[in-house]
């Protein structure tokens, strides 16, 4: 891989990611970019327990994620970078970090927001986002797992959003 892995999905850290997508991808490093786990200790430690031994893990606000994407990239460290949120993706990208490809993993359903997939909940909000994402030139894709097909985000929205 010796690349970055961009991910967005609401639980961060748990098994999906640690046992499927960083033994998948061969990661060494799962860079967390949440400004509310970056401020909040317990958190922090509780995610940094989730975590085999061999797997670094850095949890930093998004202001403060290029730096470590980018020295992740200059050392060709098999990296998974997960977001939270579509916002937070969107204020890195803006900011300066450079992300070619998209993985939307887990968005939970909140009132207001339709179901596009087994594991992706999407409002209108959400929806420009991504729109605004895709425009940048970043290919999205749905897929909770590695073993699962890939859906094409483009195709959804224009199914769901009229976008």
């Amino acid at each position: 891989m010796n690349s970055v892995f961009f991910r967005v999905d609401d639980r961060l850290i748990h098994g999906q990611v640690v046992e499927g997508w960083a033994k998948f991808l061969h990661a060494t490093k799962i860079i967390v970019i949440d400004d509310k786990v970056a401020a909040d200790s317990f958190q922090k430690s509780i995610m940094e327990i989730a975590v085999p031994s061999d797997i670094k893990v850095c949890i930093t606000t998004v202001e403060d994620s290029a730096n470590e994407i980018r020295t992740c990239s200059e050392k060709k460290e098999n990296t998974v970078a997960l977001f939270s949120n579509l916002e937070d993706v969107f204020r890195a990208v803006t900011s300066g970090i450079k992300l070619d490809k998209l993985n939307l993993g887990g968005l939970r359903f909140e009132k207001g927001k339709k179901s596009i997939s087994k594991t992706i909940f999407l409002n209108e909000h959400d929806a420009e986002l991504l729109e605004k994402l895709l425009h940048m030139g970043i290919e999205i894709n749905i897929q909770s797992i590695p073993s699962e097909t890939q859906k094409n985000v483009q195709q959804v929205l224009e199914k769901n959003f009229k976008i």
